[in-house]
């Protein structure tokens, strides 16, 4: 995999998902808190789409209810690499895009790994926003290529 690719393509996405997001109709408000999820399976059905590898949806878990530390995350996995745009919800992350072999953080959850993600395994709920977000990225890459 071509992780300087998989960089770029994620933190255009990330950038497109910060300008674009009140208009995309999704329950969170406060991107990027809440809304691990929702980009997951939308990053992963791009980078798959612009020809980047195959990426699981990876759910994760860590702290305790009883102690009022649990949370949970979602990031994809392909082929030994991490990619994240929503870690920087947590308090302990400042990076808005994580695109990486090995993170420690991330080594903090509990994981599962819910399958694939591609275009067509999108949620219908995902849909009108994800062409938003490609319409989006596509009119971005027309002005820098005038």
């Amino acid at each position: 995999m071509d992780i300087d690719a998989i960089s770029d393509a994620a933190a255009n996405f990330r950038l497109v998902v910060e300008e674009q997001y009140f208009s995309l109709g999704l329950e969170s408000r406060s991107f990027p808190r809440g809304a691990c999820g929702y980009m997951t399976h939308m990053l992963g059905a791009y980078l798959h789409d612009q020809g980047l590898g195959v990426f699981e949806y990876i759910g994760g878990e860590r702290g305790f209810a009883i102690n009022d530390t649990w949370s949970t995350h979602a990031w994809l996995c392909g082929d030994g690499v991490i990619v994240d745009i929503t870690a920087d919800q947590f308090e302990d992350v400042d990076e808005p895009v994580i695109v990486t072999r090995k993170s420690k953080w991330h080594e903090k959850f509990r994981t599962k790994s819910y399958g694939q993600i591609y275009i067509e395994a999108l949620k219908d709920s995902l849909v009108r926003p994800y062409g938003k977000i490609m319409r989006a990225l596509e009119e971005r890459a027309n002005k820098r290529a005038n």
